[in-house]
């Protein structure tokens, strides 16, 4: 008797898409910094990781400034949630 050999195939691999880039603001509205607005500190930081992000997006993402980009960014949300205060 002859043994039938089984033919094996390789296993399917899905296909691996990259990473959407994240989505930009349509627009930056300030943001009323009174008692029917308020941000949670997960928000306030996604607003600023944000604009840090842009930032250094704007740069082409040399390495080096991203302490700065954190910074300003942070100034800018900030100034955005209460326009008035320094």
């Amino acid at each position: 008797m002859k043994r039938r050999q089984t033919e094996t195939r390789p296993e399917r691999v899905p296909e691996r898409k990259p990473a959407p880039a994240p989505k930009e603001p349509a627009a930056r509205k300030p943001v009323s910094g009174n008692s029917e607005t308020r941000l949670t500190p997960e928000e306030l930081e996604r607003m600023i990781a944000t604009a840090a992000y842009q930032r250094a997006e704007k740069r082409g993402f040399a390495p080096g400034h991203e302490i700065q980009d954190w910074l300003e960014a942070e100034k800018e949300v900030k100034h955005q949630i209460h326009p008035g205060a320094r």
